[in-house]
């Protein structure tokens, strides 16, 4: 259980999604009720950590530093983005500007890189921001453009350097088989094993 407010009201969320615990072990950060929380652990109390309200906030993860997170954000009308934020200054950076469904923001371990899920969306929203999906690479200072390094694949994680990525691949044999494969993608040469 933790405490939330929202539109004035305070109480018990039962569903905290995305939880992260801060690389030092001291802090936990999650989503509830479509924002993010911070709490000091053991027994801290949670505190929103954004100020924005004008969308969704989900899949928050740590830098390997503690010092900042990335997110994704969703509204319906204007589509979803990945943005950074400096947990201790609150200064938020929009990192993904384009609109699209996205998942899994994961910073290198030099915080120099981000990669993120681009995913394709139901039949309620626009087709037109579900084109080319993947994994991407991106600057994790939300300059220059972004890099589709993989057409498919999800879970990406990088590995103890920022020159390599690991991920899960899935393949279909079969109509009634899955075939699921850990990827590694070296991404100086962009070779990629399995």
């Amino acid at each position: 259980l933790a405490a939330c407010q929202t539109a004035g009201l305070q109480f018990d969320a039962r569903q905290l999604r995305g939880a992260q615990v801060s690389p030092d072990g001291k802090r936990v950060v999650y989503a509830a009720l479509g924002a993010l929380y911070l709490k000091d652990l053991p027994n801290g109390e949670p505190r929103r950590l954004t100020r924005q309200t004008e969308a969704f906030e989900l899949a928050p993860h740590w830098s390997r530093d503690g010092k900042s997170l990335v997110y994704a954000t969703w509204r319906d009308d204007t589509q979803g983005s990945i943005r950074r934020l400096e947990v201790d200054s609150g200064k938020e950076t929009v990192l993904v500007k384009a609109p699209g469904k996205y998942l899994e923001p994961r910073l290198s371990p030099d915080g120099k890189q981000l990669v993120y899920r681009k995913i394709k969306g139901g039949g309620l929203t626009s087709p037109w921001h579900s084109l080319d999906t993947g994994l991407y690479l991106a600057a994790a200072d939300g300059s220059g453009k972004t890099e589709r390094i993989s057409k498919d694949g999800s879970g990406a994680q990088f590995a103890a350097s920022s020159d390599e990525l690991y991920f899960t691949k899935t393949s279909n044999p079969s109509e009634v088989e899955a075939r699921f494969s850990l990827m590694r993608l070296n991404l100086r040469d962009r070779s990629e094993v399995e």
